[in-house]
C-alpha cells in the first residue's frame, strides 16, 4: 500500500487494553485493575499497565480484549459488562474523536508510541467476581486493584504515559465518579 506521498506504508497492527473496574458497596471507592510488568518484558518492563495485547489474525477487537483479559488475569468474561443503568455513563463527551457507538464499552483509541504503526483500542468493563492471578509470570509480576488517586499517581511515573494515556485517564475519572454515584 502506498500513502499520499507515494511511499510504501503498512497498515497499523491493532491491540486492545481493558480498564476493569469494581465498585464495592459501602464507603470503598471504585477500584481499577493494573498489573506491574516483568522487568524483562520488552513492552514496558516494570511499568504498570492494564490487561490487553495484540489482536490475532481474523480476531475482532472485542474478541481480542476478552481473550487477553482471560489469558493474563484468569478472570473470564463472555462479554464486556457495562455499569448498571442507575450508574449511567456519558463517556464519550470531550473526546476529540468519538469512537463508533456500535462497539460496546469502547472508551477511545491511542497510538502505542513504543511500537511504531500500532493502535490500541481502550475498553472498559465491570470486573467479574473473583481475584486476578498472574497467568504469564514471564510477562507480569502482579495484578492489584487501585483507587482513582493511585492511578493518577501511577500515570505520572516516567515512561507510564504510553501505558496509561492522559486521554484515557480522563475517561477513567469519568468512570470512577459516575460509578461511585
Amino acid at each position: 500500500m502506498k500513502n499520499i506521498l507515494g511511499k510504501s506504508s503498512k497498515l497499523p497492527s491493532w491491540g486492545t487494553a481493558l480498564i476493569s473496574l469494581r465498585y464495592p458497596q459501602g464507603e470503598t471507592p471504585v477500584q481499577f485493575l493494573l498489573g506491574q510488568r516483568h522487568p524483562d518484558n520488552l513492552h514496558g518492563g516494570n511499568c504498570y499497565a492494564f490487561p490487553g495485547g495484540s489482536c490475532e489474525d481474523g480476531e475482532s477487537l472485542v474478541e481480542c480484549v476478552l481473550r487477553e483479559y482471560e489469558e493474563e488475569t484468569g478472570l473470564v468474561l463472555s462479554e464486556l459488562i457495562s455499569l448498571p443503568k442507575n450508574r449511567n455513563l456519558s463517556l464519550l463527551k470531550g473526546l476529540k474523536s468519538s469512537p463508533p457507538e456500535f462497539i460496546p464499552n469502547l472508551l477511545g483509541l491511542s497510538d502505542h508510541r513504543p511500537r511504531v504503526n500500532h493502535l490500541t483500542a481502550w475498553f472498559y468493563t465491570v470486573a467479574p467476581e473473583g481475584e486476578p492471578v498472574v497467568k504469564e509470570p514471564h510477562k507480569q509480576l502482579n495484578w492489584n486493584w487501585f483507587t482513582w488517586p493511585e492511578v493518577v499517581e501511577i500515570a505520572k511515573i516516567p515512561d507510564h504515559e504510553y501505558w496509561v494515556p492522559s486521554q484515557i485517564v480522563e475517561q477513567m475519572y469519568d468512570l470512577s465518579v459516575r460509578a461511585s454515584r
